[in-house]
């Protein structure tokens, strides 16, 4: 499995800067659809437009071009509400509305072999305080039904040897394809009884009539994957038919931070707590999470979902997600035990933002495509842009507090590495 970050960095006349990633994932090649899709369709219709009119600018990006595009979309969302938090000195969690500044870390499982390799892995996750943990299985049920007892009885031996008391909370995610439904009603029925907190994407997320029977008929917690159904309409008929007992989605992948508030509040407004997916890259990470902190002090995740190895999603950067031990019970609030590891807002040198700083020259090594549009690029424009990549576009200085027609240029990439495991991509 092959994973590309797509990165637009959008710049303004007077200097200011914003950054927006999102990670996908593709089976033979690395895949440049959304950086194509910025550089033909989005980008040139920036050029011009005030920054900060977020709401305005998306309306006219969605409804341009057929089909719409949710992850180009989101690119560009997340770096404009980048810019406006670097512009305003805040971090964006603040501006979102702030309901908390820490969340608990669930460690996601990568897919192991063997279930001895699950184990061990989970070991290493108990070791480092981690009492949150998230399996992605063999895919197939009957291995998969051996694991999940597999690792309550090793959770539990360890708990007790370590002579701990501390709630361990336990999920399993199927990927959305591989149970039938006879298959997930059983599973969910074997999880409930093991006292997982919650089973998710046993089904793929559009099978809403499926989700929605599933859902009546188990005692554990069910949700979808997160990664499919990305129109705010398809969602709400989701959340109406009560096809989840909590909603989840990807701000990276519903169309960017502007249309996961929509998302959010109409999970809210059915009563459904929502558990906002957080893998991948640590510019994808970072949206997620700073809307995670955001939004939902009563229906808010429970979690921050922390893709592991971390090291393979930290590449190209300065800056990067870190977690730290909860020292004290005020700090870790209600449920959260003493050295679990919880994670706050990055907000590098008081950047604001996203508050994580990209290392452009790590990227430019990585990069197998990369492309620029700028008010050069445009016949008859009044600014020029200097020449070069990460080039800054001048000619346009704002007062103190005033709001002009700012113009961009907007910088394109695709990111890939090779895993230590032999693996071409981030895996």
């Amino acid at each position: 499995l092959r994973s590309t970050l797509t990165i637009c960095r959008i710049r303004t006349a007077c200097g200011l800067e914003g950054v927006g990633g999102v990670t996908q994932y593709s089976v033979c090649e690395f895949d440049a659809t959304t950086a194509t899709h910025l550089t033909r369709h989005l980008a040139p219709r920036l050029l011009g437009q005030d920054p900060f009119l977020i709401e305005e600018i998306m309306a006219s990006l969605t409804s341009d071009v057929y089909p719409d595009a949710p992850h180009a979309n989101a690119a560009v969302d997340i770096a404009l509400w980048d810019l406006l938090g670097r512009a305003s000195g805040l971090p964006l969690y603040c501006l979102l509305g702030g309901s908390r500044t820490s969340l608990p870390v669930q460690w996601s499982s990568p897919s192991f072999e063997s279930v001895r390799e699950y184990l061990a892995w989970c070991d290493e996750a108990l070791d480092e305080g981690c009492r949150r943990l998230k399996i992605h299985g063999f895919m197939n049920f009957s291995k998969d039904r051996e694991l999940v007892v597999a690792i309550r009885r090793h959770v539990d031996e360890y708990m007790r040897g370590k002579e701990l008391t501390d709630q361990v909370y336990l999920a399993l995610d199927c990927e959305c394809k591989f149970y039938s439904f006879d298959e997930a009603k059983r599973m969910a029925t074997l999880l409930g009884s093991l006292e997982y907190e919650w089973f998710e994407a046993p089904l793929p997320d559009r099978d809403f009539e499926a989700y929605a029977d599933l859902t009546r008929r188990s005692e554990i917690d069910i949700l979808p994957g997160g990664n499919s159904v990305m129109d705010l309409q398809s969602f709400t008929d989701g959340c109406k038919r009560r096809c989840w007992s909590r909603a989840r989605f990807d701000v990276t992948v519903c169309g960017g931070i502007t249309a996961a508030r929509k998302f959010f509040a109409v999970a809210e407004a059915h009563g459904l707590r929502t558990e906002i997916q957080s893998w991948g890259h640590t510019l994808t990470a970072a949206a997620n999470l700073h809307v995670t902190l955001g939004l939902g002090a009563r229906l808010g995740s429970t979690h921050f979902e922390l893709a592991v190895p971390k090291e393979i999603y930290e590449v190209g950067m300065l800056d990067t997600i870190k977690s730290t031990p909860v020292s004290n019970v005020e700090e870790g609030g209600g449920g959260v035990a003493l050295g679990e590891p919880v994670v706050h807002a990055p907000n590098s040198e008081g950047l604001g933002g996203l508050g994580v700083r990209v290392d452009w020259l790590a990227m430019e090594e990585l990069a197998f495509y990369n492309e620029r549009v700028s008010t050069s690029d445009r016949p008859g424009a009044v600014l020029g842009a200097q020449e070069g990549v990460g080039s800054v576009i001048r000619g346009c200085e704002l007062g103190a507090g005033e709001l002009g027609a700012l113009w961009y240029h907007a910088l394109m990439r695709h990111i890939r590495r090779s895993s230590a495991l032999g693996t071409t991509g981030l895996k």
